[in-house]
Parts: structure tokens; C-alpha cells; sequence
């Protein structure tokens, strides 16, 4: 995976993010490269507020003008520019928004939610781990309709979050939360 963009850890990668490297869609540069600023906008607005959004858009534009983007450096160097909470690396979040569009994640759980329940024979469980809120979003919005058709009952009404010594094990954990939801 760190040849393919998804780490800080190795600038001179290519910014590609493909989960599945052989497959024919864009990469990250492609998106930074290519995008309107109104489009990018809105993709890093899933994951940064409207004005951390407008920041970096505006920076990725006026760079992008001057030479496109290739490597995780050529973003890296923007990113890390954005003001966020003291413990995370300001490049994170930005790296996920384009990740996701990159995989087309969010549509991509949006459409696994409603074939894995309907894999569930009646009392059958679906756990579901998410990291971010948009995820959770569409996690408890697909739950919250289970719910109200009758087709489905949530059994975590806060989520499940990994202790200290799950963390301390594996650090990725520390965002993790996990949701229940039984077939009825």
C-alpha cells in the first residue's frame, strides 16, 4: 500500500490510492489534477470543515497551475498546511477524503449495508466497524431505516470503542467503533 500513495511515510510514492492497483480508475493525482474547485470542495468537505475545504482547494488549485500533482509529497506539502486538532497529522484527513473518492468507499458501504442483511437469516447480527463520521452516517442512517420497517433491531445505541490496551497494541484501533444491528 505505500507504493501506491496511501502513507505519509513514502513522499516520493506515486499519489495513486487504488485499492486494487490494476484497476482502470482514477487515481488521487487524477482528482487533484482534474476536478473543478467546486468539485473538490465538496469531496473534502466530507471529512474537513467548509473553510479547512475552501483552504486547501484554493492552495491545490494555485499549485496544480504550476505543476500538477504526481507524488504524496506534491500534496503532502498542502495538506500539512491545514490548522487541526493538536494529535492528528493535518494531512490525515484530507488523505481520507481523497482515498474514499479515490474507492468510492462511502457508495461502495451504501450499497454492501442493505446484501449483507438481506444475507441474515431472521435473529443473525451484522457488525459493522467504522472510522470516521461519515461512515458512521451512513452506518446509522442504514440502521435507524432497518428500525423503522420493522426489518431490523439496533442493538449498540452507542457504539463499541476499542480500550487502552487494544490501542496501545494497535494504534489504527484508536477511531474505530463498532455497531450492532439484529435481523427481526
Amino acid at each position: 500500500g505505500e507504493k501506491r500513495g496511501f502513507s505519509f511515510g513514502y513522499p516520493e510514492a506515486p499519489l495513486d490510492m487504488r485499492i486494487d492497483p490494476n484497476s482502470e480508475g482514477v487515481m488521487a493525482s487524477d482528482l487533484l489534477n482534474g476536478l473543478r474547485a467546486d468539485q473538490l470542495t465538496v469531496l473534502f468537505s466530507k471529512v474537513l470543515t467548509t473553510s479547512q475545504s475552501r483552504f486547501l482547494v484554493s492552495r491545490v488549485v494555485e499549485q496544480r497551475e504550476k505543476k500538477p500533482f504526481e507524488t504524496v509529497q506534491d500534496f503532502l506539502r498542502i495538506a500539512k498546511r491545514l490548522k487541526t486538532k493538536k494529535d492528528l497529522n493535518p494531512a490525515t484527513l484530507p488523505f481520507l477524503a481523497l482515498r474514499m473518492a479515490v474507492n468510492s468507499e462511502l457508495e461502495n458501504l451504501k450499497e454492501a449495508l442493505p446484501k449483507a442483511v438481506g444475507c441474515l437469516k431472521k435473529g443473525g447480527k451484522i457488525l459493522v466497524i467504522t472510522f470516521h463520521s461519515g461512515e458512521e452516517k451512513i452506518v446509522l442512517d442504514f440502521f435507524h431505516q432497518c428500525r423503522e420497517e420493522g426489518t431490523g433491531k439496533i442493538l449498540t445505541s452507542v457504539s463499541i470503542r476499542p480500550g487502552e490496551e487494544e490501542i496501545s497494541k494497535n494504534p489504527r484501533a484508536r477511531s474505530a467503533e463498532l455497531w450492532i444491528l439484529q435481523k427481526i
